[in-house]
């Protein structure tokens, strides 16, 4: 599906596409571009601004805490030198897997923190909170939510 497409010319490369979602695209001094290449993908990395590198909007999405947003941007004809290659040519995603892999380990603790935190906030209110004669906790599905 990586529709962004990049190919040699002379002693460099020439970048074409368009990318989704790109986080904190807005006000960066550098950019990380994977393009498909030859025999696979290619990491990048770019000098921004450029004039080559257009922010065609910046996407509405329910988190707004992201400096820079989150961007759909066009490569247009994007020139870059051969010692822009992050990483080994047609390696990109093995490389980015690299980086990605601990970032994604964080949002998993992160989210697994915010859970066990929710559920015991749960749980402190069902156990102090009395509705009908009793605490909440011991009404019978009140425990069955809370232990799902």
């Amino acid at each position: 599906m990586l529709q962004t497409v990049a190919s040699i010319e002379g002693d460099g490369w020439r970048i074409r596409g368009r990318k989704a979602f790109i986080t904190g695209a807005e006000g960066a001094s550098v950019g990380i571009v994977m393009a498909k290449t030859d025999a696979g993908a290619t990491l990048f990395v770019v000098p921004l601004p450029d004039p080559a590198v257009r922010i065609e909007r910046i996407v509405s999405t329910l988190d707004g805490s992201m400096p820079g947003g989150h961007a759909i941007v066009s490569l247009e004809g994007l020139q870059v030198s051969a010692d822009q290659v992050l990483g080994q040519v047609n390696r990109g995603f093995e490389n980015a897997q690299v980086r990605l892999a601990p970032a994604r380990l964080t949002h998993c603790m992160r989210w697994l923190g915010a859970a066990t935190r929710a559920n015991e906030i749960a749980i402190q209110y069902a156990i102090s909170r009395h509705a009908f004669g009793k605490a909440l906790i011991d009404h019978e599905g009140v425990g069955f939510m809370l232990g799902r």
